[in-house]
């Protein structure tokens, strides 16, 4: 007997579909990084229980931000009496250096049509009381987020961080993230950290197991395939 084999050709679009499935499933386990760099603040390091003041046009290599406005400070665990930890690693950003309130922004990429979500922490420095920070989205003329934040529960022990999230849509291959502090005193103000921008999740993500599975799955079958011809 004579055993018909079918043209390379003619098996090539199954297994190109099949590695397909395959790589769809591997994004979906490993999401794109955020769009903004150094959203915790952890660069450049600082030395533990210290603050480094940050003066906008000298801001220090790997900071990633922009002040804009007056100067902010990039600070440590236990600075200061501030047992409380941060949110997210070992530093923070305050956005009142000396003397006056600052701002800080970034620009990051997007795609025109994709709606993004945008997550802090924020908290108040406890030697100063209530604080409030603008918070802005800008993209050439257009205000795609506009709101404000206000915090006043932190304590030298607690910092009681408070999560934000809000969704905008870009509307260009661009835009800039702007924190402004509105209110603060005694060298202190609304208190930032882990700072994130990344596709807005249109559907519930899978089960880390269950998606593993489906890789394994579609990975054994690429194989059977293989072996098979």
């Amino acid at each position: 007997m004579t055993l018909h084999t079918p043209p390379a050709a003619s098996r090539r679009p199954a297994a190109t579909h099949l590695w397909g499935l395959l790589f769809a499933t591997l994004l979906a386990v490993c999401p794109a990084q955020s769009a903004i760099l150094n959203g915790s603040f952890e660069s450049p390091v600082i030395a533990n229980a210290s603050f480094l003041n940050v003066v906008g046009g000298a801001e220090p290599s790997g900071f990633g931000w922009t002040v804009f406005t007056n100067n902010v400070d990039i600070f440590s665990q236990g600075v200061l009496g501030i047992t409380g930890p941060v949110a997210d690693g070992n530093q923070g950003l305050d956005l009142v250096g000396f003397n006056t309130t600052g701002g800080i922004e970034q620009s990051f990429a997007t795609i025109l049509g994709q709606t993004y979500t945008l997550t802090f922490s924020y908290s108040n420095n406890p030697g100063s009381g209530a604080a409030s920070a603008q918070v802005a989205i800008l993209d050439g003329v257009n205000s795609l987020l506009n709101t404000s934040v206000s915090h006043s529960t932190a304590t030298t022990t607690d910092l009681d961080w408070t999560s934000f999230s809000a969704n905008f849509t870009a509307t260009g291959t661009s835009a800039i993230l702007r924190f402004t502090n509105t209110v603060g005193r005694n060298n202190g103000g609304i208190l930032l950290d882990k700072v994130a921008i990344d596709p807005a999740i249109e559907s519930p993500e899978p089960e880390p197991s269950a998606t593993w599975l489906s890789v394994a799955g579609l990975a054994g079958l690429a194989a059977l395939r293989r072996l098979r011809r």
